[in-house]
């Protein structure tokens, strides 16, 4: 009888053995799809947070600039440095149209240095109605600034569940991963257990 049990242990034991490698397998096709998925997932959000970057950068200059009705070189230097590499997170009618922002802006800045230069003169009522012209033309931009920069703050898909309970445990997948290597590894015998 123990004859027939210790050969009914070990068939166990080969059984159990022989279905832990599938197991595993499966396993390491849900951690590499959740791996993809995760990494998916972190572009979209990383793409995400860097146009809005450059969101904020042309929100904070406008209104700033519309608010004090003046505006800094150093402001339109910081806002040219912001926007390098727009090229790559928007499309070219978004670059074209900050382009035009820009160059109204330096436009503006032209014209309020001339103004400040020879106060009084024609010239300088000329320089600021050139001033009031464009400040106009940026508050008139506030529409055009939904309609170009809309649809690419849109995440195409919300994030689910799984994307979310994905990105909250790397570290348990981690762990997981590791029991199931170990256990792999414990019943191939390559570790002895003390």
């Amino acid at each position: 009888m123990p004859n027939n049990l210790q050969k009914g242990v070990q068939s166990i034991f080969h059984f159990l053995t022989a279905a832990l490698t599938p197991i595993i397998a499966i396993f390491g096709v849900w951690i590499a799809f959740s791996q993809w998925y995760l990494a998916k997932n972190r572009l979209r959000l990383d793409l995400f947070d860097r146009r809005m970057a450059v969101i904020s950068a042309y929100r904070e200059l406008i209104v700033k600039v519309l608010r004090d009705f003046k505006i800094e070189e150093r402001e339109l230097w910081q806002f040219g440095y912001d926007m390098v590499g727009i090229r790559w997170l928007f499309d070219q009618s978004v670059e074209n149209f900050l382009s035009s922002v820009t160059n109204k802006l330096w436009e503006a800045r032209a014209s309020q240095i001339t103004a400040e230069s020879s106060p009084g003169t024609e010239q300088s009522f000329v320089a600021r109605a050139k001033v009031s012209e464009i400040m106009v033309w940026l508050a008139s931009q506030a529409s055009e600034f939904d309609k170009r920069f809309g649809p690419f703050m849109q995440l195409d898909e919300p994030l689910n569940a799984f994307a979310v309970r994905t990105l909250q445990s790397c570290s348990a997948c981690m762990a997981f991963r590791h029991l199931v290597v170990s256990l792999f590894l414990n019943a191939r015998g390559i570790i002895k257990r003390s």
